[in-house]
């Protein structure tokens, strides 16, 4: 597949526990570089309990050694998440960041995240001191009330922590979500964060009440240990090489699930205004416009690119609940509200140019390859000098070449892009694949 990965539709609204399979058969294809992530976090949680704090308060030593065990940690499971990335994104149209520029965001998504939580704790010990204070001073009644908390507290604290499981788990895919944008995304640390917070809360539903098995299953496990007796710094070591292969693996499903098309962002980099590819011949229901061949089509190459119109305004809002869905994934609804701006104004999504690539791909993705044609034809004859032109042929032709009577009209059209783009190499990849379905087809002709 050329635009994306063969995950993508199969997650486009999976929940939690379809993640498992394909997070254990990423194992099973990347197992040294996660294992080898794992063994590197525990080497390096080692080596920094052996350093010197002296140079720093004792109050500070334990926030400081904390931070930069949470640095280390964050670096080495970047570095291996963008190694399993862009393995697993060859041929599929997405790319990865240089590894500077990874380290960069990785270590300025770390220091947002353990910013974030020094506040959150900060808060939540001050109202408690506050609360606390209040109470003791408040006489004998209080200072009985103080007590019982603490003795109720025991029981109390373990149950909230354990009700709120789905807020745990969707900070974890949070987390999961910054370590993609290090990879993909050139955004800074803090819009990182929120991007993957935004993203992570909009979408609550995917581990809300799985969450709560899992939590279950997991202190199963660590009752199990503790009654066993098989506890100690071999098996803490061995626990935290699993969970973090098992975290660097489940992540790239994340990213699938997620944010599909984060890394498509980098597919036309090499192209310039000056050079848009041609536009499919297609009529607004993905079939082919009478009469046209590769003179006109040449032709259409060389005219300047026409002036994009607004969307109509009784359109806006449709417009307005398919950005949100977008940001959401929410892919059954995108359709629908695709479906009815295309009956108000076949042209109605052309003033968002920054988001069409992203919305055919959701509606392609959901088995309505026509809608995707019909969305792609006004972007790519009009919006011949937007930074995602040549993605939007490129999908366009992918779409259109899934049935195999047009695959020679593919090709011819793909042969015009190659002449406007001779060193695009996703153009020359896509004309090899076509090339080669085409061959059975014109053999059967012959014969």
């Amino acid at each position: 597949m050329l635009h994306g990965h063969e995950l993508d539709a199969k997650l486009a609204t999976a929940k939690l526990f379809a993640w498992l399979p394909p997070t254990f058969q990423l194992l099973k294809r990347h197992w040294l570089v996660l294992l080898g992530a794992g063994v590197a976090v525990v080497i390096a949680s080692r080596l920094i309990a052996h350093l010197s704090w002296s140079y720093v308060p004792s109050w500070w030593e334990a926030l400081l050694h904390a931070f930069v065990i949470v640095l280390a940690t964050s670096l080495i499971t970047v570095v291996a998440y963008r190694e399993v990335a862009r393995d697993e994104s060859e041929g599929t149209g997405l790319e990865v960041n240089e590894l500077g520029q990874t380290i960069v965001s990785a270590v300025q998504i770390a220091v947002v995240w353990t910013l974030g939580m020094f506040v959150v704790a900060w808060l939540l010990i001050f109202v408690a001191k506050a609360g606390l204070g209040a109470l003791l001073e408040s006489g004998d009644s209080g200072r009985a009330a103080v007590r019982g908390l603490m003795v109720y507290g025991i029981f109390a604290v373990p149950l909230v922590v354990l009700l709120l499981t789905p807020l745990w788990a969707t900070l974890g895919v949070a987390g999961s979500l910054s370590t993609v944008h290090a990879v993909r995304s050139l955004e800074n640390g803090l819009g990182a964060v929120l991007s993957s917070l935004r993203l992570a809360f909009g979408q609550m539903w995917r581990v809300f009440w799985h969450s709560y098995l899992l939590s279950v299953l997991w202190i199963g496990f660590g009752v199990l240990l503790w009654y066993t007796g098989f506890v100690g710094p071999r098996v803490v070591d061995v626990i935290t090489i699993v969970t973090t292969a098992i975290g660097i693996a489940i992540a790239f499903v994340i990213e699938r699930a997620y944010v599909p098309d984060l890394g498509l962002v980098l597919l036309d980099a090499g192209a310039g205004p000056g050079a848009p590819p041609p536009s499919p011949a297609t009529t607004a229901t993905g079939s082919q416009a009478p009469g046209q061949d590769a003179a006109t089509g040449a032709a259409y190459a060389a005219a300047p690119p026409a002036t994009p119109a607004a969307p109509a305004a009784a359109t806006a809002d449709i417009v307005a609940l398919i950005e949100q869905d977008l940001r959401t994934n929410r892919t059954q609804r995108l359709v629908t509200l695709v479906e009815r701006g295309l009956a108000a104004d076949p042209r109605f999504f052309t003033g968002q140019p920054d988001s069409t690539i992203a919305l055919a791909k959701r509606v392609a993705q959901a088995d309505r390859p026509d809608l995707a044609l019909r969305l792609l034809q006004p972007y790519v004859k009009e919006q011949r000098g937007h930074r995602h032109h040549l993605t939007g042929a490129l999908l366009a032709a992918n779409i259109l070449a899934r049935d195999p009577a047009r695959v020679a009209d593919v090709v011819r059209y793909l042969e015009q892009v190659k002449a406007l783009h001779p060193d695009e190499p996703m153009v020359d990849q896509l004309l090899k694949t076509l090339s080669k379905a085409r061959a059975p087809v014109a053999a059967a002709a012959k014969t």
